[in-house]
């Protein structure tokens, strides 16, 4: 029983996956935007420059962060994070 469980939640979190990944300058789909705490400090105002390995969320995030919408999901997330002015 323990596997089949297993196996259905293995299941569910791969259908819930994008199907591309690669943006190619356009705006991600606003529900695949997740914030991982490793990723908090790259993306504060006082950061100016983000070093990363291939990867890791450079691009997704200079594409999302180009639109209002999505500027604002980590805004409402993590609140100390943007100032709205």
């Amino acid at each position: 029983m323990m596997a089949s469980t297993h196996h259905n939640i293995r299941q569910a979190i791969i259908a819930a996956l994008p199907n591309d990944t690669s943006l190619h300058g356009k705006e991600p789909d606003k529900r695949s935007v997740y914030i991982p705490p490793s990723h908090i400090k790259a993306l504060r105002l006082e950061c100016s420059l983000v070093i990363g390995a291939r990867g890791v969320g450079k691009f997704f995030w200079n594409a999302a962060l180009n639109s209002p919408e999505i500027r604002a999901i980590p805004g409402q997330s993590v609140p100390d994070l943007f100032d709205e002015r």
